[in-house]
C-alpha cells in the first residue's frame, strides 16, 4: 500500500517544544547531543509526509492524534487531507494525557 506524500508543518507548541528539548540538551549534555536528537526529530517528522497513515489514531489524547517515537520522545501528530500537523513534541516521561486534557480544557 503506498501512501502519497504530505505537506508537513510544526504547530507553533511544536516548534517551541523542539527548541526546549535543543536548549536543554545543550545545557545537560553537549551540542552534539543537542543538534543529533534535533536531527533525529526533524527526519522522523520528515519521514511522515509519506508514513503518516502507519500509525493509529490515540484518541485518548485529542480526536485524530498519532504517535511517533523517537525515544525517549514522543512527536504528537495529526493527519488531515494532504497534510501532516506536528501538534507537540513532548518527553515520553511527562504526564502526556495531562498536557493534553489542560490544553484541550484551556487550563
Amino acid at each position: 500500500m503506498s501512501q502519497r506524500n504530505r505537506k508537513v508543518w510544526y504547530s507553533f507548541p511544536a516548534k517551541k517544544d523542539l527548541e526546549e528539548i535543543s536548549t536543554d540538551l545543550l545545557e545537560r549534555a553537549s551540542q552534539t547531543v543537542s543538534e543529533d536528537m534535533a536531527m533525529k526529530i526533524t527526519l522522523a517528522c520528515a519521514e511522515l509526509s509519506h508514513q503518516a497513515l502507519l500509525r493509529r489514531e490515540r484518541a485518548e489524547f485529542l480526536p485524530g492524534i498519532r504517535l511517533r517515537l523517537v525515544l525517549p520522545y514522543v512527536i504528537f501528530y495529526r493527519v488531515s487531507g494532504k497534510e501532516v500537523e506536528i501538534v507537540r513534541i513532548l518527553h515520553g516521561r511527562r504526564d502526556l494525557k495531562s498536557v493534553f486534557r489542560k490544553e484541550r480544557d484551556g487550563i
